[in-house]
């Protein structure tokens, strides 16, 4: 019995011990455990749901179409401007619209429609990113465009085109023509200019890739290099007029000259052709006056001027020579160019090595609208006495054809019908030239020498004008007045010069053909003095004197 008794008791007791250390080692275990947790670094939450609220995000034309789950609440409203950025490229330069920048159109039962006020005119690839909320503040804290190492919670692809300006708003917008560096131009609104420097007014992040484009007429590298757009426009967030800044209303052109403007050639084909042709491209034609001309240049000849009052009925402005701070409605910065190899670098040889594109430099109209604005009665020249003008080179000790005397009487000999006048430009302005050479049917004279006024010169199919070029020797890499004469439907012939000089470096020169565009080659090679070969000219000259009397009627 006593041993009954003790066993309950001592089976009590070592379960009460037990208990015991079970429950010290369980409130260690549950120390130690609280301990790892509250050292253990927490894994942060969004403290949003938005983005997780978002099924698909679309477009329709301009509009950006946000598809949510449920219908949008007020919160939704606001959420979708806070945490929701669209990330594309303009002109292959990473372009950034931030948070805050998305204007809401409308929104019904399950979506939100709105749109951005979009910089460019172009096709937008890209994609709307959502953020969590502690993601979008560090975003916002950045001052940095670059933010692919911030990962968006949700990503969505979309395509777009912009197409139009959108008149309403305050903000600049651009429409870039041509897509390479070296030929590009521009139409603009709102653009500011302010200190010499050109201002784009948004809420983008964007930096422009440098160079832009030259302002020149004349392509990279052929351009006036000082007018290369490097750095510029420069993007602000704020109007840097303010609100109540100067405005230029309507369409203003705001470029720079190309090289040589004093050359004839380069003042026709290098800027008021394609002054021409951007004004034609851009407005829809020539017609009036109700533009505006803002050059940068402080080299600014007189036929320059000449030309550019035809197309304006305001003053000319050069920045160079005026402070201006502006804002314009329209501009157009930059002028198409003609040239047809345009490089993205400069060397020794591409100062040379370039040429003229028949179809770019064919203008519809022009001939017309310049003998209309110096108030020239348009000529229709007379097919049974048509006018021979040959520009002769006086007081010049280059490109002289020491036997031009023979020239002359040869080509007399062979047309008995043809009146012949022969010029000395430089005694006659610019006006005269270009009416004098509107009267004619034949131009001939060596290259240079006015021959760029052929285009002043009225061609048809049944009575066609003719250029006469005379070459010096090995001269083969201008081939300008051929494009021209092509572009304006003139027929072209040529005739070589004979070299009447002999010395080390003109021989080597003249004996090696691709040497021409070489810059210690081309102007030895342009400036010869030489001899025309009479059997050679007279075989050539009869192929036009036969035209001319097919002519007759």
């Amino acid at each position: 019995m006593k041993f009954k008794k003790f066993l309950p008791r001592t089976l009590s007791l070592g379960i009460l011990y037990s208990l015991t250390a079970i429950s010290s080692a369980f409130s260690i275990f549950v120390l130690i455990l609280a301990t790892r947790i509250e050292s253990a670094p927490l894994i942060p939450h969004p403290k949003n749901s938005f983005c997780d609220k978002i099924v698909n995000i679309s477009t329709e034309d301009e509009n950006i179409v946000v598809n949510l789950k449920s219908s949008p609440t007020n919160q939704d409203i606001t959420d979708i401007k806070n945490f929701l950025r669209f990330e594309t490229e303009a002109f292959s330069t990473l372009l950034i619209f931030p948070f805050n920048t998305f204007q809401v159109l409308q929104y019904n039962s399950s979506t939100i429609t709105g749109f951005y006020n979009y910089p460019f005119l172009q096709e937008y690839s890209g994609n709307m990113l959502c953020f969590s909320d502690d993601k979008a503040k560090q975003i916002q804290e950045s001052s940095k465009i670059e933010t692919q190492k911030f990962i968006a919670d949700k990503i969505f692809p979309i395509h777009f085109k912009v197409s139009n300006f959108d008149n309403s708003s305050e903000y600049t917008q651009m429409k870039c023509k041509r897509k390479t560096i070296q030929k590009r131009y521009c139409v603009t609104r709102n653009l500011i200019l302010r200190n010499n420097i050109i201002y784009f007014y948004s809420r983008i992040l964007y930096k422009f890739p440098s160079p832009f484009l030259s302002l020149s007429s004349q392509p990279i590298p052929n351009d006036v290099v000082d007018t290369r757009l490097d750095n510029q426009p420069v993007v602000v967030k704020t109007n840097p007029l303010g609100k109540g800044g100067n405005k230029i209303q309507g369409i203003s052109y705001f470029y720079c000259r190309g090289v040589n403007l004093g050359m004839l050639w380069h003042n026709i084909f290098d800027n008021v052709a394609p002054l021409y042709h951007t004004i034609q491209e851009v407005e829809g034609s020539v017609t009036g006056k109700d533009r505006h001309f803002i050059v940068t240049d402080i080299y600014v000849v007189e036929v320059f001027v000449l030309f550019l009052k035809m197309f304006t009925k305001y003053p000319i402005h050069n920045i160079q020579l005026e402070k201006m701070d502006i804002q314009f409605d329209i501009c157009v910065l930059g002028l198409r160019k003609f040239n047809t190899r345009p490089l993205p670098f400069r060397n020794e040889f591409t100062t040379f090595d370039f040429s003229y594109d028949p179809k770019d430099i064919s203008i519809p109209g022009f001939r017309e609208t310049i003998l209309k604005e110096l108030r020239f009665t348009i000529p229709i020249p007379d097919p049974k006495k048509p006018l021979v003008i040959i520009p002769l080179r006086k007081n010049n000790n280059t490109r002289f054809i020491v036997n031009m005397n023979s020239v002359i009487k040869e080509m007399e000999r062979r047309c008995k019908f043809c009146e012949f006048l022969y010029l000395n430009l430089d005694s006659l302005t610019i006006e005269w030239q270009i009416e004098l050479i509107s009267h004619a049917t034949v131009l001939a004279g060596i290259h240079g020498s006015g021959l760029a006024h052929q285009i002043w010169m009225n061609s048809s199919k049944e009575h066609p004008a003719y250029v006469f070029e005379f070459l010096p020797p090995n001269y083969w890499c201008r081939d300008w007045y051929n494009a021209v004469a092509d572009a304006f439907n003139i027929k072209y012939y040529k005739v070589f010069g004979e070299q009447i000089r002999f010395e080390e470096q003109l021989d080597k020169c003249v004996n090696v053909k691709e040497l021409c565009i070489s810059p210690e080659c081309h102007d030895i090679l342009r400036d010869q003095n030489m001899r025309i070969n009479i059997e050679q000219l007279g075989n050539e000259w009869q192929k036009i004197v036969d035209n001319l009397e097919k002519s007759i009627p």
